[in-house]
């Protein structure tokens, strides 16, 4: 669900979850996801790292990701998938993943389709597993002009016509504070880690999924 259909280089949340999978991989086969992979910056990453790797998007980006793997030498780590976020659950759910990455692409849904992902995630988590989640921030510049309801269960709408131009971002999203990020871990079953603000105002957190709890 990466719209932009842009790479980005690594930010703080994508090293995180590089840690874990070198942390890992010496005494696990690990499993990645990167959901919403756009072209597949992350997915090489994870898979440079030493992790199995499923490249997660909306868009039917396969050439794209295949041409950055064989480019990295990593072609033999990393699966593309299409599909929406929503039916994630369904087309993976025979697999179960070390670390889930999905990073600027949960503001596209409304607050309650957001759950219905985030509950897939966990169900696709071994447990121990962990979710490296962003979303755009209600306290950046994205705010001004959006016309947004203070809720989150109702807050969803495009940004104004400035912010769309300057930041490539269209449609309705949801824009999240830290403790819309916290509740959303909570609504889908996982125990918060840590979340913070970037410079930006971006919202960025790590969730854990603990043993032997459901979503």
């Amino acid at each position: 669900m990466n719209r932009s259909g842009k790479d980005k280089d690594p930010d703080e949340l994508d090293e995180l979850a590089l840690a874990l999978v070198r942390r890992l991989w010496r005494d696990t086969n690990v499993l990645a996801l990167d959901a919403a992979c756009g072209l597949g910056g992350q997915a090489v990453r994870l898979a440079k790292a030493g992790a199995q790797v499923v490249a997660f998007d909306s868009a039917d980006l396969s050439a794209e990701v295949q041409a950055r793997a064989v480019e990295a030498r990593v072609a033999d780590r990393i699966t593309f998938y299409q599909g929406d976020l929503r039916r994630g659950g369904d087309i993976l759910r025979d697999r179960r993943f070390h670390v889930i990455c999905c990073q600027r692409a949960i503001h596209y849904l409304r607050w309650s389709d957001a759950v219905t992902v985030v509950r897939n995630f966990t169900q696709l988590l071994h447990p121990g597993g962990k979710l490296f989640l962003s979303a755009c921030g209600l306290y950046s510049e994205l705010r001004d002009g959006y016309p947004w309801l203070e809720a989150r269960e109702t807050r969803y709408a495009p940004l104004s016509e400035s912010m769309r131009a300057k930041h490539g971002i269209q449609g309705d999203i949801c824009l999240y504070t830290e403790d819309d990020l916290a509740e959303l871990f909570r609504e889908g079953g996982l125990s918060k880690e840590t979340i913070f603000r970037s410079r930006f105002g971006n919202v960025k957190g790590v969730a854990v999924k603990e043993f032997g709890r459901q979503p």
